[in-house]
């Protein structure tokens, strides 16, 4: 094997290798996206406790901040509770998702 030969694939040898580890190093590795999985389902869960909350105070505005078993209007009881069962829900599913 002459000089040349040897030289070549050496250089091919190290080109090849470049590029994997270029491949390895730009996809995304399974740990990074677990982590980016976890933020986006905390996302989720605020941005939905957030709008529950944000039903809840537009209800009890328009019942004029009475308590909810004072309000005349069963329907507006009725979503109000519905909201304080799906908030808890919410609350601890967040609760779970920070443990992690």
């Amino acid at each position: 094997m002459s000089l040349k030969d040897w030289l070549q694939t050496s250089i091919a040898v190290c080109v090849l290798a470049g590029f994997a580890w270029g491949a390895v190093t730009y996809f995304a590795k399974a740990a990074d996206l677990e982590m980016v999985e976890l933020r986006l389902d905390q996302k989720l869960v605020f941005d939905s406790i957030m709008n529950y909350q944000q039903r809840m105070w537009q209800l009890e505005d328009r019942n004029g901040n009475k308590p909810c078993h004072e309000w005349s209007s069963p329907q507006d009881k009725e979503e109000y509770r519905r909201l304080q069962v799906q908030l808890e829900e919410q609350k601890k599913k967040q609760d779970k998702l920070m443990k992690k």
